[in-house]
């Protein structure tokens, strides 16, 4: 019998489902969509600490040391990338800024007072498509099975195993019946690189920011937070919006080649749920609701489900 069921494959899924089938369990993903179908293929790929909750910042961290650990291995899409942060949403530097590596804080003269607080970093960015793939490849090495499947009832999944781990992304809102969880929609451009090789992001309360990730021969452009759009369509007048905000911020970005448009539903939540429940046939952990943190913390939140798991603890309080 299957010892655990994973229901996602997003990277939060996928995550999980390596760290459980490398530590000795026999592990199937179900999932309606594979990976490069998933949100998570459509994301920059930026390390960025939680500062939400004091447990998705120890989430953060433990990613920022696994994403290390992949670095001298070309397959995986990750590398150490040194950029420019940008924020709106606080004047002076917060508790996750002690965490970001090479930090260096911007004058205020630089920012020209378009932002009241600016800082250079170098963290990972990872190429999503390469990483899920390295991911899924893992997965399968680890003797992990991936099937191609819709789920409409958790309770179906507790039939195939006594473990179920609910990794469904904004899907939780109907599976696990929970009102908080909302699509935040966003999307990006992606054009040929014009030899840029540092990233830029803005933290802002309006739904529309800027922000470019290069990723070897592309750069991914951004970007919109749409709340309550559940549309995964291109949407031309957000694409155009996006071409211009980055070419006004990197003047080589203006003419750069379109090469494709990507589009996801973050799965936002007040905060992140990772929380047992036990039913007769058996256990279901719920792993969702890591808003825009998604890949940075999807370690930290699988390496918790992993000791669950496995009984080495129980879970950490928020």
């Amino acid at each position: 019998m299957t010892d655990a069921v994973v229901v996602g494959a997003g990277v939060i899924g996928l995550t999980t489902a390596v760290c459980l089938a490398e530590a000795g369990l026999d592990v199937a993903i179900w999932a309606e969509r594979g990976p490069l179908q998933s949100t998570s293929a459509a994301a920059s790929g930026l390390w960025v600490p939680g500062y939400t909750s004091d447990r998705e910042l120890r989430w953060s961290l433990v990613g920022l040391t696994e994403f290390t650990a992949l670095l001298d291995d070309d397959h995986t899409g990750v590398r150490l990338a040194r950029g420019l942060g940008v924020t709106d949403l606080f004047d002076a530097p917060q508790e996750f800024h002690d965490h970001l590596p090479e930090l260096e804080l911007v004058d205020q003269a630089e920012l020209r007072g378009r932002f009241p607080l600016g800082w250079w970093s170098t963290v990972p960015l990872i190429d999503m498509p390469r990483y899920l793939a390295y991911l899924s490849r893992r997965f399968h090495e680890a003797g992990g099975r991936l099937v191609q499947r819709h789920v409409d009832d958790l309770s179906a999944c507790l039939e195939a195993a006594p473990l179920v781990v609910n990794c469904t992304g904004v899907g939780a809102k109907h599976l696990a019946d929970d009102d908080e969880v909302f699509p935040v929609r966003g999307q990006h451009v992606v054009v040929r690189n014009p030899g840029i090789d540092h990233w830029y992001m803005e933290g802002v309360e309006s739904p529309f920011w800027t922000g470019f990730f290069p990723h070897g021969n592309k750069v991914l452009l951004a970007g919109v937070s749409q709340h309550h759009n559940w549309n995964l369509l291109p949407d031309p007048a957000d694409a155009a919006s996006i071409l211009e905000r980055c070419a006004a911020a990197e003047p080589r970005l203006r003419d750069a080649e379109v090469l494709g448009h990507r589009v996801g539903l973050r799965a936002a939540r007040n905060k992140a749920r990772l929380e047992v429940e036990h039913r007769p046939a058996g256990r279901i952990v719920h792993c969702y609701g890591h808003s825009g943190f998604g890949v940075s913390q999807s370690w930290g939140s699988a390496r918790e489900i992993e000791s669950l798991c496995t009984g080495v603890q129980e879970a950490v309080s928020p």
